[in-house]
């Protein structure tokens, strides 16, 4: 008797043996999703980032060509009084003159090297930058797609 009720038992069960395993799958497949979610998260975070590293890079960039073009507007307008002084006193000034230019030629060729140095380091800081959210971007969309399939797969196991 103990035998028929566990052939009854397994016969009732049987039937339901698919839907137990479907429902581990999507119990599966939905864990899936919710990490891949989570990464995705995570993606956009880091690509917000780097977009406001990238946008503080630019700014700072700027910065460096508003000094450049303010240094070279100085150095006009130094030029400038010192062909006056020279005008008023050329005999007597001409030394100092000669000295002032040569350590503003100095000067100048520092800045200018320091000025070249900055944007060379600017633009490869942004170029890494953008090749870094290219490579998010590219990680968002993989995540996405994986997402999309995860839910499709889910989709049809509930179907």
């Amino acid at each position: 008797m103990a035998d028929m009720d566990a052939v009854r038992a397994k016969s009732i069960l049987d039937p339901f043996k698919h839907v137990f395993r479907a429902a581990e799958f999507l119990s599966d497949a939905l864990d899936t999703a919710a990490t891949a979610e989570r990464r995705q998260t995570e993606l956009q975070n880091n690509l917000e980032h780097l977009e406001k590293q990238q946008v503080e890079a630019q700014a700072a960039l700027h910065a460096i060509e508003a000094a450049r073009v303010e240094s070279q507007r100085r150095l006009a307008q130094q030029q400038t009084e010192a062909r006056a002084t020279f005008q008023r006193d050329a005999d007597r000034t001409l030394k100092l003159l000669e000295d002032t230019r040569a350590r503003m030629e100095e000067g100048i060729t520092a800045a200018q090297t320091r000025l070249t140095d900055y944007s060379q380091r600017a633009d490869r800081t942004i170029a890494d930058l953008d090749r870094q959210i290219a490579e998010k971007t590219r990680e968002l969309e993989q995540t996405t797609e994986a997402v999309e399939a995860l839910r499709a797969q889910a989709r049809q196991v509930l179907n």
